[in-house]
């Protein structure tokens, strides 16, 4: 999930092995001093958004325990 959101522009990835307080603090600071990133990826982000999904996925997991 992480890997498609950043495809789409909706996030930034850091793989575990990368991750530290530095690497963070460059990622954050980066975002903060870009115009208009966070509304960018905010935009991307809403794209992936499926209303009604979580209900979905509950009726058909009902579905599935009912046999």
């Amino acid at each position: 999930n992480a890997e498609a959101l950043e495809r789409a522009g909706a996030g930034r990835l850091i793989r575990d092995a990368d991750l530290d307080g530095a690497k963070l603090f460059d990622v954050i600071a980066g975002l903060a001093e870009t115009p208009g990133a966070l509304e960018s990826m905010g935009e991307a982000a809403r794209k992936f958004s499926r209303p009604g999904a979580a209900r979905r996925a509950a009726e058909v997991l009902e579905e599935i325990a009912r046999g």
